[in-house]
């Protein structure tokens, strides 16, 4: 994502609990406590530059003067107020930008820092915009650049530096490389990958961003792979500016075989469906679990959950109500309440099935106490309403505000744990759970 607004640079502040990693031409400014990260994103900065340099082939000059910041937040409001400060038209949709008139990266970190140092995305995009303010440096003209270059540069070289950085021989090796080719083949396949002819007009009307950049990736790798054609394109960017430039690289590009764009093309396409993808992944079976019957028919006993507890109810009467959706290989949610000694009581709800409720019993075994089924009501990726009530030895299960079922149940007691769950191999997802 780069930026080209033409603004005076106000630095911006670093609070006093932030991390630092001082550097040329990379200064990283962290704006929370995270030496790791900054550490990691100085290296991943490093590593960019040192492919920039070559693969854009910078002069010493502009490696001596070349100075970047690179900011990191954890803080949206912080991450889009030096957006608006900038005046960039990219934070408000992206997780990162690269400003031109600063020579400044910005960065919002939104996943889960579950191990020290910058996740897997934010690597390359980190990658991704330093590649930019190398761009930057190296052609003052660079704001003119086609979207197909530019973009095309900081994408292949998130390929390259992801390459060196993981061991890989070979760029196809990386998983997430082979993900991005699979999006271009299936492009390919459904005659939604735009014609070099367009691509080199700009002319991409309705293709959404995301796909843009699938396409850009493609491209650039395959222009390098011909004689290092991108490099090439790089020198013949600064000398032309505005549509002097675009032109400039269409025709370059053009020159490259006797056929002109379109014999390219076929190579393009030809290129692209060569790509290493994910190797396809093996059907997982269905676990073993202890259900008895096929969902739909008599005598079916939904499987055993395992329950995640969520609480301890205060009192013995009980009022639950939910939004429960059902997914995953097996179709079925419970709730469960982990009643004295082995006596649970369950409510499951069973895709294609029902409602269930039933006891174990001490032996391990579920004893069915009553069943209500609506096979065209409780069905799998659909939002199900439903309500339990406890109260003068009857427990009650109201189905999208319809009560279903109505069963008596001597010294019923929910004084008790209760939580929520599923055989292996299910994953519903509830909310708007209440308890009272």
């Amino acid at each position: 994502m780069r930026v080209a607004a033409m603004v005076l640079w106000s630095c911006v502040a670093v609070p006093a609990q932030g991390s630092t990693v001082p550097g040329k031409p990379f200064a990283i400014r962290v704006h929370f406590q995270d030496d790791a990260i900054a550490q990691h994103a100085a290296e991943l900065a490093a590593a960019t530059w040192a492919f920039g340099k070559t693969a854009l082939r910078l002069d010493p000059a502009t490696v001596d003067r070349s100075k970047f910041e690179v900011h990191i937040y954890r803080d949206a409001k912080a991450y889009h107020a030096a957006g608006e400060r900038l005046r960039s038209v990219h934070h408000r949709d992206a997780p990162g930008f690269a400003d031109f008139k600063s020579k400044s990266a910005h960065f919002l970190l939104e996943e889960a820092l579950d191990e020290p140092g910058l996740p897997e995305h934010a690597q390359r995009l980190l990658v991704h915009e330093c590649m930019h303010l190398a761009t930057y440096a190296g052609n003052p003209g660079s704001a003119f650049l086609p979207e197909w270059y530019i973009e095309g540069l900081a994408l292949w070289t998130e390929g390259e530096v992801l390459r060196q950085r993981l061991a890989l021989a070979a760029v196809d090796d990386d998983p997430y490389e082979q993900r991005y080719n699979q999006h271009a083949q299936k492009a390919i396949a459904a005659g939604e990958f735009p014609t070099l002819r367009q691509i080199m007009a700009q002319d991409l009307k309705g293709v959404t961003r995301r796909q843009r950049y699938v396409v850009y990736r493609q491209l650039l790798r395959f222009l390098h792979g011909r004689g290092d054609l991108a490099a090439r394109l790089w020198g013949a960017s600064n000398i032309a500016w505005g549509p002097a430039v675009v032109e400039r690289l269409r025709d370059l590009v053009a020159a490259e075989t006797n056929g002109g764009l379109d014999a390219l093309d076929e190579e393009l396409r030809a290129f692209v469906g060569k790509r290493a993808v994910p190797a396809p992944q093996p059907a997982v079976p269905v676990p073993v679990a202890d259900a008895q019957g096929q969902p739909g028919q008599p005598g079916f006993l939904p499987g055993s959950p395992q329950v995640r507890w969520v609480g301890t109810h205060g009192r013995r009467e009980l009022e639950f109500s939910a939004s429960v959706t059902l997914r995953g290989q097996v179709p079925q949610a419970d709730l469960a309440f982990e009643r004295g000694g082995e006596r649970w009581l369950r409510v499951t709800i069973h895709g294609g099935d029902g409602i269930h409720v039933s006891e174990r019993q001490p032996d391990g075994a579920w004893r069915e106490l009553g069943v209500h089924l609506a096979a065209a009501e409780v069905v799998a990726d659909k939002p199900i309403q439903i309500r339990v009530l406890a109260r003068a030895g009857k427990l009650e299960v109201e189905l999208a505000k319809k009560r279903v079922l109505a069963i008596p149940i001597a010294g019923l007691d929910l004084q008790c744990r209760w939580g929520l769950g599923g055989p292996i191999g299910s994953r519903a997802r509830w909310s708007d759970v209440r308890v009272k």
